[in-house]
């Protein structure tokens, strides 16, 4: 039996859409045996069954060749196959199945997805610098209390009289400060 283009085209469409040879003898008013055996016969329903298989189980690779970059670039941002089988408007399984058949594609979804892990490794790897030269920063910034030093002796006070033990005390308490001031003016010259 002779079919003609607009039923070959229907029957693939039937086939990728249910896969069942009843639907398509429904469609043509047959036997499911009568296809059977116009299929072994017939070349050209032989392919729109085999067209209508194939689209059922792959993606059309010539309608995703022009898609390649944005595939790479979808599989970097999200890092993940099943967005990629979204953007591509299929499921994983099938994209699976394509990428086994067709290796270019699978090259590109890995290229993808080795850009997004490395782009995340540098993110952590930046994300503990930054954690380092804060907590470095933090250390710079703290204020140590100076320790307590014993500046005048008992023996010391009573020789020179307690008024000018008070003075020596107090001279030695501004040299220290002025001291202390300078090492956190140099600190911060090197921190900045």
């Amino acid at each position: 039996m002779q079919y003609s283009s607009e039923q070959l085209k229907e029957i693939t469409a039937i086939i990728e859409k249910d896969g069942k040879l009843k639907d398509v003898a429904k469609f043509l008013n047959l036997a499911v045996n009568t296809i059977r055996k116009d299929s072994r016969d017939n070349l050209d329903l032989k392919m729109a069954i085999l067209n209508g298989r194939r689209a059922r189980y792959y993606l059309d690779y010539n309608s995703i060749k022009d898609k390649l970059l944005k595939i790479t670039e979808v599989a970097e941002k999200t890092g993940q196959i099943s967005l990629v089988a979204k953007y591509l408007n299929t499921d994983p399984s099938k994209l699976n199945r394509t990428e086994r058949k067709h290796p270019a594609l699978r090259l590109v979804i890995n290229k993808g997805l080795e850009k997004y892990k490395e782009n995340k490794r540098h993110e952590k790897m930046l994300a503990k610098k930054e954690k380092a030269e804060l907590a470095k920063s933090k250390k710079i910034l703290k204020m140590k209390k100076p320790k307590r030093v014993l500046v005048a002796k008992l023996y010391n006070i009573e020789d020179i009289g307690e008024e000018n033990a008070l003075a020596r005390y107090r001279r030695m308490k501004e040299a220290e400060k002025e001291t202390m001031s300078r090492k956190e003016l140099k600190n911060m010259k090197n921190f900045v």
